[in-house]
């Protein structure tokens, strides 16, 4: 295959281009079809936009990450990434339906736990030691999935809430994204690094959109701030663990703290 052919540095750029152009392209399609079919919100007194805006760019946003990860990353090699792109699927569609729709915080809740529990459970990410925070190193079994658990929700629901304010998630999400990219570069973490770099691509891509002229302005809606709250928790859990294992020299002390 191309993807054995290329550098490991090579497959992480590549990867965060593909993710930039492919978001990039398909968000002017995506801005006509939510226009045309109502999925907008529309000005108040509280609002910055003066017209009724695109709320789907989250879909751009996935669909710029998830095929430059599964192009560039693959899943053979990485046993983490099945169960992360299943589960980013199962965040990707409550995001989308609550921004057409609209669905209870219950239920909203309900699909998260399940696609969390997924990578959780098998896939295994999650914290198993605090790394000397509070004093505290190697945790029991049931406290590191239930600990999990909860990092994954505080960080998923924490990102929802910041979608107010134009650009702010979008841009948390880059700098979590290349503090995280740059440590597994370090470390040449295959997987992880590749998927910092494409979650990177297609929010840089979607800034551009986000601050352009009314007539061109999407926002990303539940769709794009869960899956990059989702995204963003499951690289600080996976940078924890890597870190219990890194070099001397690169391991940096009390990373949960980081995380």
């Amino acid at each position: 295959m191309i993807r054995e052919l290329l550098s490991f540095e090579a497959q992480v750029i590549l990867a965060f281009v593909f993710a930039f152009c492919l978001c990039y392209f398909l968000i002017p399609p995506i801005t006509r079809l939510a226009r045309d079919n109502g999925f907008v919100a529309a000005p108040d007194k509280r609002s910055s936009h003066k017209i009724p805006t695109p709320t789907i760019g989250g879909v751009a946003i996935y669909l710029g990450f998830i095929l430059s990860t599964l192009i560039f990353a693959g899943i053979k090699n990485e046993p983490f990434l099945p169960y992360m792109t299943a589960s980013s699927l199962i965040i990707f569609m409550v995001g989308l339906k609550d921004d057409i729709y609209t669905i209870s915080p219950r239920m909203k809740l309900l699909g998260q736990m399940s696609a969390i529990l997924m990578v959780v459970i098998f896939a295994e990410i999650r914290i198993t030691n605090f790394q000397g925070v509070f004093g505290i190193y190697e945790i029991p079994y049931w406290a590191s999935i239930l600990f999990s658990i909860f990092v994954f929700v505080a960080i998923t629901n924490a990102v929802n809430l910041m979608d107010g304010i134009d650009g702010l998630a979008a841009s948390m999400g880059i700098v979590s994204c290349i503090g995280f990219g740059v440590f597994f570069w370090t470390l040449q973490k295959y997987g992880a690094t590749i998927l910092c770099g494409a979650m990177i691509g297609s929010l840089i891509a979607f800034l551009r959109f986000n601050y352009a002229t009314p007539e061109k302005k999407i926002f990303m809606g539940d769709t794009g701030s869960l899956i990059i709250g989702f995204i963003v928790a499951g690289v600080a859990i996976r940078f924890n663990e890597i870190n219990l294992t890194a070099p001397q020299e690169l391991k940096i002390h009390a990373s949960p703290i980081f995380s």
